[in-house]
């Protein structure tokens, strides 16, 4: 029984510093939200599908590589289990990288603008940056001039704000509410911003 204890205790151990070096390498190339892309991804991918409250998916995921390595290993070295155990945790880190990298490449499903002007370029260049800090859990401002890559922005911030409340079944109204204040500050119509 000890033993067991002791190889799990070490696995988590592994995983944690796997995912510490991760975020630190993800955080100096990503400007979202490292820890909520890494860890969440599960979740998010879920709720892009309509269906809500699947945090717990990505809880389990997240623990199954310990758990694993300490079952399917139990007759192996201690470092075996520990390899195993980082290797699973790095590439469930990666998975989460893919998605953010997807994610901030989305385009809108509308676009206000006509399809071969300069405008509807920039409304969906900043679309793809709100969705994929927003689909992060990252809110933050984007008051940058013309209007259309500024709106884009805001849209696409919504837009995936409201599959990461999905995922953690958060109220969507809360954060579209912070999400239009935050548009009227920065000199956006909100009656332009979609509902």
């Amino acid at each position: 029984m000890k033993a067991t204890v002791l190889r799990l205790s070490l696995c988590i151990v592994v995983q944690c510093v796997a995912i510490c070096g991760t975020v630190y390498w993800r955080s100096e190339s990503y400007q979202g939200n490292p820890v909520g892309v890494l860890l969440a991804w599960p979740a998010v991918w879920l709720a892009s599908f309509g269906i809500s409250h699947t945090w717990p998916v990505a809880l389990v995921m997240l623990f199954a590589a310990p758990v694993a390595s300490v079952v399917v290993f139990r007759k192996r070295g201690l470092f075996i289990a520990a390899a195993i155990t980082a290797l699973l945790t790095l590439t469930f880190c990666g998975a989460g990288t893919v998605l953010a990298s997807r994610a901030t490449n989305m385009r809108p499903p509308a676009n206000p603008y006509p399809a071969t002007s300069q405008e509807a370029a920039k409304y969906s260049e900043g679309y793809g940056l709100g969705f994929g800090n927003a689909v992060t859990g990252s809110l933050a401002t984007y008051c940058f001039r013309p209007e259309d890559e500024t709106r884009g922005y805001y849209q696409g911030q919504d837009d995936g704000m409201k599959i990461w409340n999905r995922a953690f079944g958060l109220r969507e109204d809360r954060a579209h509410g912070l999400i239009r204040r935050s548009a009227a500050v920065d000199g956006v119509r909100t009656e332009l911003l979609s509902k």
